[in-house]
């Protein structure tokens, strides 16, 4: 009797154990499912869908944990480019100037499609990180639509802006209308390299440019004050002209900014991150407020310090300013220090409801560790009485 009831403890504590996990498993895949966000691209010019665009996607970094800092990683991570994500327009040129290395140096998609009848196209199983979407032009009739690329991060938990867990983004188009006898008709070109270094002493006196055809080296020109850091060419408008830099100088980022037929080579001088990434946003400024405890009618001072902060993010050598004021009280209080910041302009931290967080089964508010104990209580219950069993047995026989 004593093995039996031993026995039946044993499968008891299997059971219990065995439906705890299969129930905590679904739970997890569902959580990790939950977890990956999705891009919809919608081309539509004047209520017009533009369909058959090609669009390529890249993963190109992360946000550190808990702050508007990023790193360019993979593919992208020797890259001097700084990622400005504080507006549109200086997102819009952060993802041009990456989708330009992209495609000059080959670097693969992590997904690419075209867009429908509706000018819609959603790309879906995407991991939390920053990326860049680019499409390629497209003619339809006479009309050419070519489209700005776009930086999104897939977040779980930040919204707003292109930054969240399933993002829908209305991209600019412009065009370009062909007009009859425009055929094998050329252009005049230019390219310019651009310091913005305040006449830094680390500038060197000369750049080499890189200028593609299609895709392919057309040709490489070398800039300086002799030509007022300018090459001009000519060509066909309907060819994929682009321009990189040969060598990015120590202490700079580059920027490649581009019009219909003019490109801009933007070096700036940029020692203070050696990653050449700087903030998503400017850091808010920091007042602390330090006061004493009055009474009666006597005056406290209240002193507030401000430092400035430049798109680079925060300078050591900047100037202060400090703000004194007098108040009068009539009774004891107490003020004591706090810390004043100011959060994100455009992101908005949302409840996550799928993180599994304290060592608890998903969705349960169970701990894991009953789990574990009550499984292993199982088996050796179980092997306990199969031995008692065989060794009984043994008696029996002999």
């Amino acid at each position: 009797m004593y093995v039996k009831a031993t026995k039946k403890l044993a499968v008891i504590f299997c059971i219990i154990s065995l439906v705890l996990i299969s129930a905590g498993l679904p739970s997890m895949v569902v959580s990790a499912k939950e977890k990956d966000g999705t891009f919809t691209v919608i081309c539509e010019d004047d209520k017009t869908a533009v369909s058959g665009m090609e669009w390529n996607i890249y993963r190109i970094g992360k946000r550190h944990k808990n702050s508007n800092y990023y790193n360019l990683d993979g593919n992208f991570k020797n890259y001097k480019v700084a990622i400005n994500y504080s507006d549109s327009d200086k997102a819009g040129k952060t993802a041009a100037t990456l989708e330009n290395y992209a495609v000059l140096d080959k670097i693969e998609p992590d997904d690419n499609g075209v867009t429908d009848k509706n000018g819609t196209l959603k790309f879906e199983g995407l991991k939390e990180g920053l990326y860049i979407a680019s499409g390629d032009k497209v003619t339809i009739g006479n009309i050419t639509y070519e489209p700005t690329d776009v930086l999104f991060e897939i977040n779980n938990d930040i919204e707003g802006g292109n930054t969240g867990k399933n993002i829908v983004s209305y991209v600019k188009l412009s065009t370009t209308v062909k007009e009859d006898g425009d055929d094998n008709v050329d252009f005049d070109f230019t390219v310019k390299n651009i310091w913005d270094d305040n006449d830094n002493e680390k500038r060197p006196e000369k750049v080499k440019v890189q200028i593609y055809k299609d895709g392919e080296l057309f040709i490489e020109v070398e800039l300086s004050d002799k030509n007022n850091w300018t090459h001009n060419w000519n060509g066909s408008i309907d060819d994929d002209w682009r321009v990189k830099i040969d060598t990015v100088p120590d202490e700079y980022t580059v920027e490649y900014d581009r019009g219909e037929t003019d490109f801009a080579v933007i070096n700036t001088h940029n020692p203070r991150d050696p990653i050449y990434n700087p903030p998503m946003i400017d850091p808010p400024s920091t007042s602390m407020i330090v006061t004493t405890t009055v009474s009666d009618s006597q005056t406290y001072e209240s002193e507030s310090t401000t430092q400035s902060v430049s798109d680079g993010g925060y300078d050591e050598n900047s100037a202060t300013s400090t703000s004194v004021t007098s108040v009068s009280v009539t009774s004891e209080i107490t003020v004591t220090t706090v810390p004043q910041t100011t959060a994100p302009p455009t992101t908005t931290p949302k409840r996550n409801t799928s993180t599994n967080t304290g060592g608890k089964l998903p969705q349960t508010g169970q701990l894991w560790w009953p789990v574990f104990v009550l499984g292993a209580a199982g088996v050796v219950v179980l092997a306990y009485g199969i031995r008692v069993t065989s060794d009984r047995k043994r008696d029996s026989d002999e």
